[in-house]
């Protein structure tokens, strides 16, 4: 090979196509290669070679290409391919017991922080007297910190980008070994650390931007944290464990050099894609699990949300030169990498899950971040039609909360609204965007306090019947709404699943109290009694309230499951099972619909 054309893929490695489509395996198309190539030089192989093609068996890692394997060559085989799943297991282990560690230490800070801001230690004092910091000045001084930390660098983007970079990092690794074949010195590859740095920018604007009150949550940096964790321990595996037979096919396919590192350049780099987005998800799943103390909805949360954005790649492939593939195709097509094809990924992410989560459990304290202490539901299957419809306006709430955060988003950037507001904000700096939406949350602050950052306190009001006039609790839900996209659109850093929470929380409750109202104005009794039996009684509003909030988180993020999941660790109840997964599944499907019929109409 010559070194410019190592060079070449070297750079090429950046030019990666998602496709909508699914496309042909990886697998396949190697396979198809190999047989044009044998029919091309089958006359000019020795009719020792042609015998041997004949006796190939089913044991054969590559059925196009012909061999026998030796018993001691499979147990060889058997042995590497433990040797790496025991090895996946452990980085899984490494990456919850760290990102449980991280989230931890990050709540911590929030709390200091929120301490320190609200305790009166921004009080300015003067011989004459004492001028006070007003409460909803903070969020303005926290916007203020993550602007200037915004100048510092670029921030990590959000699951999807990391997304690309960690398919990115892979393809890189593809290189590498492209050059390795070809005997070429790799000093060019070098470990990638920007990443690192932008994601520990963010997690300290999450930190401010929090602490501070801003309208924004925890759980989404926490996914983040979990994330960038894993990109730093995949880089521990080893360059031998990246294909367990690689001696093996090395020493046992030696027709061809062309062919032989074509497959294996090729193999590997799949299965380190594979690998990589398999540890992604393992982190993403223990932010959730240690910021909820709740692994189930952790794992949930990799199968369902993480999954979903792992789209199908389309790769330069080496040049021929650095043994790649002698095609007129200069692409290797990748379909989409599942994480549940094998019980490995599942245990990999299942121990990560558990393990963040019992290390957050040890340093915060055995208490949930929702607290539901008491609540009754005695004829959940005779109710079912009031969650059903509580699962509709719950898909509403969060249509209309997805399409404020984009229309927010695009007049920070100066792409919406009336011209004078687009020259407005087109001609701003970006770092003073973050400062706009702090005194915007302030401001709305100042009349609702309850939408600032505080934990959940609020929500945890309505979950233990700590009911609030309806014309209250719609007022809260609208400032949540405006003040969260305001704060996601501007720049500042959190994640909206907390305010998901809030928001179904609020639409629980409203739900509730216009049902009773509605039973009330038509004498109906919300106990119902047939033949001694009970047959109806309305459930307590903490119930409705938690499925609100299980509802709207689930349409927004499209995961049903995990959202149900969430509420029923909270709960521990069976008998709550039925409305959470009845009215979550309908709030997803109704958001689809109503999401559906905008973008068509646009």
């Amino acid at each position: 090979m010559n070194t410019k054309n190592a060079h070449i893929f070297t750079r090429k490695v950046k030019d990666i196509h998602y496709p909508s489509r699914r496309i042909p395996s990886f697998t396949r198309f190697m396979v198809e290669n190999e047989e044009n190539l044998n029919e091309k030089g089958a006359s000019k192989k020795s009719s020792k070679a042609k015998a041997k093609d004949k006796t190939w068996n089913n044991t054969s890692l590559f059925p196009a290409k012909g061999f026998n394997v030796e018993k001691n060559e499979l147990e060889a085989m058997e042995e590497s391919a433990i040797g790496k799943e025991v090895y996946t297991q452990s980085i899984a282990a490494l990456i919850g017991a760290l990102t449980g560690l991280a989230v931890a230490g990050f709540k911590l800070s929030i709390d200091e922080i929120r301490q320190f801001c609200y305790g009166g230690n921004l009080n300015v004092v003067f011989p004459d007297g004492i001028i006070y910091t007003p409460f909803y000045a903070v969020p303005f001084l926290g916007a203020v910190v993550v602007s200037l930390l915004s100048l510092t660098g670029d921030f990590s983007p959000g699951l999807k980008g990391v997304v690309k970079e960690v398919d990115e990092d892979s393809l890189s690794y593809g290189a590498k070994m492209a050059l390795k074949n070809s005997n070429q010195s790799d000093n060019n590859i070098v470990l990638n650390l920007d990443s690192s740095t932008r994601s520990f920018r963010k997690a300290l604007a999450a930190i401010v931007t929090l602490g501070t009150g801003n309208s924004l949550g925890p759980e989404g940096p926490g996914v983040e944290i979990g994330a960038a964790i894993s990109r730093l321990c995949s880089n521990v595996w080893p360059d031998d464990l990246s294909s367990p037979s690689l001696n093996e096919k090395d020493r046992l396919l030696t027709d061809s050099k062309v062919e032989t590192n074509s497959s294996l350049v090729g193999e590997r780099l799949e299965d380190r894609i594979a690998r990589n987005r398999l540890l992604l998800a393992c982190g993403a799943a223990a932010g959730v699990s240690s910021g909820f103390n709740a692994p189930l909805s952790g794992v949930f949360f990799a199968l369902e949300v993480v999954q979903s954005s792992l789209p199908a790649l389309s790769v330069p492939s080496p040049p021929p030169e650095t043994g790649g593939i002698s095609s007129s195709k200069d692409r290797i097509e990748l379909q989409q990498q599942s994480l549940t094809t094998t019980t490995g990924s599942i245990a990999a992410i299942l121990i990560s899950s558990v393990l963040a989560a019992l290390v957050a459990r040890v340093i915060l304290g055995d208490e949930l971040a929702l607290q539901l202490m008491t609540y009754n539901i005695q004829t959940p299957l005779s109710e079912l039609p009031l969650f059903l419809s509580l699962g509709v306006s719950c898909g509403f709430v969060a249509v209309v909360f997805t399409q404020t955060a984009q229309l927010s988003r695009a007049i920070f950037k100066g792409s919406a609204g009336p011209q004078f507001v687009r020259d407005v904000f087109g001609n701003l700096p970006a770092y003073t965007s973050p400062i706009i939406g702090g005194i915007i949350g302030g401001g709305v602050g100042y009349f609702y306090p309850q939408v600032l950052f505080f934990g959940y306190e609020t929500l945890n009001g309505l979950l233990n019947n700590g009911n609030l006039p309806t014309q209250v609790l719609f007022s809260l839900l609208v400032a949540k709404t405006f003040t969260t996209a305001v704060s996601a659109g501007s720049g500042l850093v959190g994640g909206t699943l907390a305010p998901s929470l809030f928001l179904g929380g609020m639409t629980g409750a409203i739900f509730y109290n216009m049902v009773i109202a509605t039973f009330g104005t038509l004498a109906i009794d919300p106990t119902i009694v047939i033949s001694d039996e009970v047959f109806f009684r309305l459930a307590d509003l903490p119930i409705y309230s938690s499925v609100g909030a299980a509802s709207v988180l689930a349409a927004i993020f499209r995961a049903p499951l995990t959202a149900s999941l969430l509420m029923f660790e909270i709960t521990r109840n069976y008998d709550v099972l039925l409305p959470l997964l009845a009215s979550a599944g309908i709030a997803t499907l109704s958001s689809d619909i109503i999401e559906n019929s905008i973008n068509a109409n646009k």
